[in-house]
């Protein structure tokens, strides 16, 4: 699906990417004007003016609005900064997150109380001596910065106005208008989710369409059945958009049908949301998936995929659309690829911490964008082998298969504990075995003949040994081999990792830095009161089993843990949602929340063995 760039933003685009490109960030790069600078620090300051400038430019592609908020939020920055490094101040970052914050918290009135805490943050500024840098030099970037972010804000504004409600004017949200409706509309309650990278995108998608009552019309949708998902939404808002949307596949065990019939009787049928639902959900009852803005990390368009493309689909086939620039494209890449050079060269020489680097795009990742909007079909495959999700697609395909051949009712009347003999790799012997603990499948493998060798646990790596064709003929049983030494061992195996994990659930790794104390915020009985349950259990999972070590320096992170307690509880924990969304730290909960149990050999039950000869 294409569109054109140079459309979307008129005769200001080569204007925008022209100052994007140029411009300084005198704020990110304070010791280059330093008059004895640091070459070492100059060049870590050059690779963070780098990122974002790479970021500008991502935000361009993706859409104005997104780009509307990164330029107007850096044009007040670079102002406060120049403003107080005039009296002698240094603003960083962190310091101005907080001047914004506190100055939507006064809504606009005349907060004396919001006035007297920016002052006194103001106050405990460092103090800077301007005789130690080049202050002519420093003005001048300075003022061409302004200068620059001024007249982007102002094209920006000319290019809204041209536009209407619905998005008449966007050449992004007209193709992906046309997409859906082709595609989409009257094709047999046929759902369809939206992806954007960036919230400020996902919100103008949202808004174009749900006002644009001809759109609807076409689709056979009312406003009420299009919904917006982002980072800012909450965790009980997520789980009832993600039940209304997907109802077959989100089915609880103890939802009645009276209930299962009022999720019926409110739909969503088209979904807008930002990577803010995770890997795990269950989305297949849509059939058709776009993507709004490029890859610049091409496995996520795997993952997303892996949303709508699991077991118990009712779609024959499953679309996956993708938005490209058609004109334009090669010149904003050549842009972003240069930059990201230029930031590798950097780490390569002086070393840059991993939080400045954030998410990585690679030379690879810029070939393959150009394969996939050739579209060359052979980069998925080499994506979904890198996808976590492959391994769980590589079996699915062949069960179903299978299901379709000897049927569900057949297959189930297959007793516990068959076995089969099959043709190992070249040189190899070994024998496989799964086994149900609980609600849990176990696969197990372990190599004949070498009792030290480590069992192979790995579902990826076992499935390589397994893989069968439906011709293939089965084997003859060794001669001599005794299964029930190999079964005690895997037992005994099972038994052992059980203790493991019960012992282990009792005594929680110590957190240390950041994820200590935003842990000691999340269990106080005051935050966990004031959260809702699920988006508390969320965060604390998260914060106890993701480590924070590699954002310390993090200004955004930073700025969070400064604020608690200072600011509503609510908006700490979205703040902190949005962060670990944007970073992908934000884990789902366990589907159980359950403590492990000691196993008894009794739990244990043999499904399956297979020799592998």
């Amino acid at each position: 699906m294409e569109y054109s760039l140079t459309d979307q933003f008129g005769d200001f685009y080569e204007g925008l990417v022209r100052r994007i490109e140029r411009l300084n960030l005198v704020a990110y790069n304070l010791e280059r004007y330093k008059k004895n600078a640091d070459n070492t620090e100059v060049s870590k300051r050059e690779a963070l003016a780098g990122i974002f400038k790479t970021n500008f430019l991502k935000r361009l592609e993706s859409s104005v609005h997104a780009l509307q908020a990164s330029i107007g939020n850096q044009r007040r920055f670079q102002e406060r900064f120049d403003e107080l490094f005039r009296q002698g101040r240094l603003l960083d970052a962190g310091a101005n997150r907080k001047v914004e914050q506190l100055l939507r918290l006064s809504s606009g009135e005349d907060d004396t109380e919001t006035g007297g805490r920016i002052e006194k943050l103001l106050a405990a500024l460092p103090e800077v001596s301007r005789k130690d840098y080049d202050t002519e030099r420093m003005s001048q970037d300075l003022y061409a910065d302004l200068e620059a972010l001024r007249w982007m804000e102002g094209a920006i504004r000319d290019i809204l106005v041209s536009r209407g409600s619905g998005g008449e004017q966007d050449a992004k949200v007209a193709a992906l208008k046309a997409a859906l409706l082709e595609r989409v509309a009257g094709q047999g309650h046929r759902k369809a989710i939206v992806f954007s990278y960036y919230h400020d995108t996902a919100q103008y998608i949202y808004q174009a369409l749900v006002n644009d009552a001809e759109f609807l019309e076409g689709m056979g949708l009312t406003p009420q059945r299009v919904e917006l998902l982002s980072g800012s939404s909450s965790a009980e808002k997520r789980n009832d958009v993600v039940r209304r949307f997907a109802p077959v596949a989100n089915r609880r065990s103890e939802d009645d049908d009276l209930a299962h019939a009022a999720l019926l009787a409110s739909p969503i049928d088209l979904l807008i949301s930002t990577d803010v639902l995770s890997e795990g959900q269950n989305l297949q009852d849509a059939g058709y998936l776009l993507n709004a803005d490029l890859h610049w990390n091409p496995v996520r368009m795997i993952q997303r995929a892996g949303r709508i493309d699991r077991l118990g689909s009712q779609f024959e086939r499953l679309e996956i659309a993708n938005v490209f620039p058609e004109e334009g494209l090669e010149s904003l890449l050549g842009l972003v690829e240069r930059l990201q050079t230029r930031i590798a060269d950097i780490d390569r020489t002086v070393g840059l911490d991993a939080s400045v680097l954030g998410e990585n795009i690679s030379k690879r990742s810029f070939e393959e964008l150009r394969r996939i909007r050739a579209e060359d079909r052979s980069v998925l495959d080499e994506l979904e082998a890198e996808s976590e999700l492959s391994a769980g697609d590589e079996m699915r395909l062949p069960l179903i298969a299978a299901l379709q051949t000897i049927g569900l009712s057949d297959m189930e009347e297959i007793p516990y504990g068959i076995h089969s003999v099959h043709r190992a790799p070249a040189g190899a012997k070994a024998i496989f075995f799964a086994f149900r603990t609980g609600d849990r499948v176990v696969w197990r493998l372990y190599h004949v003949g070498q009792p030290e060798a480590v069992p192979v646990t790995s579902k990826r790596e076992i499935y390589r040994w397994i893989e069968a064709q439906p011709g293939d003929m089965r084997q003859d049983t060794p001669e001599g081999a005794e299964v029930y030494p190999y079964l005690d061992r895997a037992i005994r195996d099972l038994l052992s990792e059980s203790g493991r994990a019960v012992r282990k659930s009792r005594v929680k790794m110590p957190l240390r830095g950041m994820n200590l104390t935003l842990g000691n915020w999340l269990s106080d009985m005051h935050v966990r009161a004031a959260l809702d349950s699920e988006q508390h259990a969320r965060l604390l999972h998260s914060i106890e089993n993701r480590s924070l070590s590699g954002f310390e320096r993090d200004p955004v992170l930073k700025a969070i843990v400064t604020d608690l307690g200072r600011v509503r509880t609510e908006d700490s924990a979205a703040a902190l949602e949005a962060f670990l969304v944007d970073g992908s730290l934000l884990l789902d909960l366990p589907e159980a929340q359950v403590t492990p149990q000691v196993l008894q050999v009794a739990d244990i039950v043999l499904i399956a063995y297979e020799w592998l000869v």
